[in-house]
């Protein structure tokens, strides 16, 4: 079966994206996959609050922030280890 999902910043405008109201969208219409977009490396702080709210879908995936430059630095291994630590959490490895 296909999966069919939504990125859950597509609503930026109009309601804060990490809110539950914003996720409960997505699964009301049928959605059993979504991407978090992690849109800057300060988001990522946000990643922990989003583990009880995607539970329900099939599939997770992750949009990394734009706002940095990937190298083998301090930074770089910081968000890694965020978004490594958000998916071993969440139970999707």
């Amino acid at each position: 079966m296909k999966q069919i999902g939504f990125c859950h910043g597509v609503l930026f405008k109009t309601r804060d994206v990490y809110s539950k109201g914003n996720i409960d969208i997505f699964r009301k219409c049928g959605c059993t996959a979504i991407e978090i977009n992690c849109h800057s490396y300060p988001e990522a702080e946000k990643l922990e609050s989003m583990l009880s709210r995607i539970g329900e879908f099939d599939y997770v995936s992750m949009h990394l922030p734009r706002d940095i430059k990937y190298k083998n630095d301090d930074k770089t291994k910081s968000l890694l280890a965020k978004i490594d630590d958000f998916y071993m959490k969440s139970g999707r490895i």
